[in-house]
């Protein structure tokens, strides 16, 4: 009988999570589908990039799935029915059946944690969001279209299958709601968020925000007339040099505002936070942080707690404003609704709750990976990042290929080796770290080497999407 494997999200970690089950089952009876809203994969870790004004290599999922006898399914999720064990797409073939279900539908920037920043801020945590930046710092058009199959596309191929993909371009499609790390969104965030968000309350990642829906990774918005006016501004405030604030002194916000600081020279760029800025590096990797903000002219304010965000820029919780021409928000996150809404047991964050094999407390035949997953890592529960999203999806892969064959699933072994950050094209710093997260001393590289270190350790992300090999990060049970 057919073992029905259904992965949710083909960002970093689930497209892991689809190779890699499709490749321990080889010549078996299961079948592995893998859900997205769009046919390609871009790496998230880029996306300052892209906002700047560079392009990103173009990843069809086809090509990545090629010979791996993986079924694509090119569909929103738009429900999970638990009872039944049926999944539920807004797009042919608007059904699918499973006997175990990967969730790996990720995350999204968090737009309702503070008044004003779903209405006037941009940010960088999809590909259609960094575009509209770039688009207001250049003038270039904005994203527009939808990326899902059009009427008389095939919206189900098989990996190898050479018929034309359904979908659009690598950069272009719907603003809405996305599954899994497609061209115009993405699984997770390959960065961790340290510092602390500069916001009044509590901006961390909540079930059900609206920022995220059930489709997976997100932002259900058009472009505002708020958002089209801030464009408006800067080029009009183009030959005095606009001001671009960016929010949060995460590893996020840092680079995008180095990125932005570098490319764009006319751009006064300050960089905004609630907590210190990348708290979480030692003392030796902050000061390069700094000492490279101030030769790029990035002005850094620490401990301000931020009340609102205006079409003139931010306003403080004590009332004084921040004047901006554009905002970018790289505070905070949201994780879809869809866990909790099925049913599924989930944190206060809204994360899905599993066990030490990656399987839903409350559901066993649920896996859970990647951002929307509380799993447990060195440390405390696994951060948001590609750092824990691959080797998360690779051992869920392992653990269901285990229980089909009848074994006992191994337990999940996820643990930390570094922090990198881009600090514009040639400077960079990374803090190499112990297996909880926390700095391995003054172990750290900074300038031209970070940045080479960490290119060559994003190309090699890419390449473990192609060949996800070897990769054991687990223990097996009473070892």
């Amino acid at each position: 009988m057919t073992h029905r494997i259904v992965v949710l999200g083909a960002g970093y970690a689930g497209l892991a999570a689809a190779k890699r089950a499709a490749g321990r089952l080889r010549g078996t009876d299961a079948r592995v589908t893998l859900v997205n809203a769009a046919d390609r994969f871009v790496e998230r870790v880029r996306l300052h990039q892209l906002a700047a004004g560079q392009a990103l290599a173009d990843l069809p999922l086809a090509t990545l799935l090629e010979g791996t006898g993986v079924e694509l399914v090119i569909a929103r999720v738009t429900g999970i029915d638990l009872p039944t064990r049926r999944v539920r797409l807004d797009a042919a073939p608007y059904e699918l059946s499973y006997d175990t279900l990967v969730y790996a539908l990720g995350s999204g920037a968090d737009l309702d944690g503070v008044p004003g920043v779903r209405e006037h801020a941009f940010n960088v945590a999809t590909a259609d969001e960094a575009l509209r930046l770039r688009a207001a710092l250049t003038g270039s058009p904005a994203p527009a279209g939808d990326a899902r199959p059009q009427a008389g596309s095939p919206a189900v191929t098989v990996a190898g299958d050479a018929r034309p993909q359904a979908g659009g371009p690598a950069v272009a499609g719907d603003a809405r709601p996305q599954v899994g790390s497609p061209a115009v969104t993405f699984a997770g965030d390959a960065r961790p968020q340290t510092g602390g968000p500069a916001v009044a309350g509590d901006a961390r990642p909540r079930a059900g925000n609206p920022a995220v829906a059930s489709g997976g990774v997100g932002l259900p918005r058009e472009a505002s007339p708020a958002l089209a006016h801030g464009g408006d501004r800067l080029r009009a405030a183009a030959e005095g040099g606009p001001t671009v604030v960016v929010v949060g002194g995460g590893l996020t916000g840092i680079e995008a505002a180095a990125e932005l600081a570098e490319t764009h020279r006319n751009l006064k760029v300050e960089l905004v936070t609630g907590d210190r800025v990348a708290a979480n590096l030692s003392g030796r990797a902050r000061l390069h942080l700094f000492r490279s903000f101030h030769r790029l002219g990035v002005k850094v304010r620490e401990q301000v707690v931020i009340g609102e965000v205006t079409g003139e820029g931010l306003v403080l919780d004590d009332g004084r404003g921040l004047p901006a021409d554009a905002v970018v928000w790289a505070a905070g996150f949201a994780v879809p609704g869809l866990a909790a809404q099925a049913g599924l047991a989930t944190d206060a964050r809204g994360r899905m709750i599993v066990d030490d094999t990656l399987r839903s407390v409350s559901h066993p035949e649920v896996f859970g990976v990647g951002d929307a997953a509380a799993a447990a890592a060195a440390g405390g529960l696994a951060r948001m990042s590609c750092q824990t999203g691959i080797p998360m999806g690779l051992s869920a892969g392992n653990a269901i290929a285990d229980l089909v064959a009848g074994r006992d699933p191994a337990t999940a072994r996820i643990r930390y080796v570094w922090t990198n950050i881009s600090l514009g094209r040639r400077d960079g710093v990374t803090q190499f770290t112990r297996a909880d997260d926390s700095p391995l001393g003054d172990a750290v590289l900074t300038g031209r080497a970070s940045a080479l270190f960490k290119e060559f350790i994003t190309r090699g992300t890419v390449l473990t999407m192609r060949h996800p090999g070897p990769y054991l990060p687990f223990r097996r049970p009473g070892r």
